[in-house]
């Protein structure tokens, strides 16, 4: 299992992400910018003991990102991997989770080598990328009336999910 947060701006909340995927053993990409520096006293303080513990890759932008999801991820042969237009990223194995997601990640199976990617707390993520993988984009529900749910706790609930998903096939 791996989560992906593009351009976080809240330490605390990339810190508490940190914990989390410690905890479960989930390997986390931060896709740049971000709105504080890895340093970050706060993101220190929110989960940076648990840094060495967890599997981790820092992506400069998202072409970078697509672009190790492309080696690791893709079908297509070596030769042909250069010159994909962003349609063809479409069949590797990630699941936007946003607001707008189309299906309720309660309801919906998730592969165990899914990548949940997630935006950032200020914008969310670009509607271009969402409808890039909107066949497989998850929502969390919330029958109350907030705009969105923070960022940490939606990795906290997607990843207790895929892994709720995990251990019941396995009763």
């Amino acid at each position: 299992m791996e989560i992906a947060l593009f351009q976080p701006q809240i330490p605390q909340n990339t810190g508490n992400t940190v914990r989390q995927c410690a905890a479960m053993e989930a390997m986390l990409h931060i896709i740049k910018p971000t709105g504080f520096q890895i340093t970050d006293r706060y993101l220190k303080r929110a989960g940076l003991d648990y840094w060495d513990d967890i599997q981790k890759l820092i992506h400069e932008d998202f072409a970078s990102f697509l672009q190790y999801l492309l080696n690791r991820h893709s079908p297509f042969p070596q030769s042909e991997r250069s010159g994909k237009s962003l349609k063809d990223y479409s069949i590797l194995p990630v699941y936007p989770v946003s607001t707008m997601g189309y299906h309720n990640i309660l309801m919906h199976p998730i592969p165990q080598k899914a990548i949940l990617l997630f935006g950032s707390e200020d914008t969310g993520l670009p509607p271009e990328l969402l409808s890039l993988w909107a066949e497989q984009s998850l929502y969390i529900p919330q029958p109350g009336s907030v705009r969105s749910m923070n960022l940490a706790n939606s990795v906290a609930i997607a990843l207790f999910t895929v892994y709720a998903q995990m251990i019941s096939d396995k009763l």
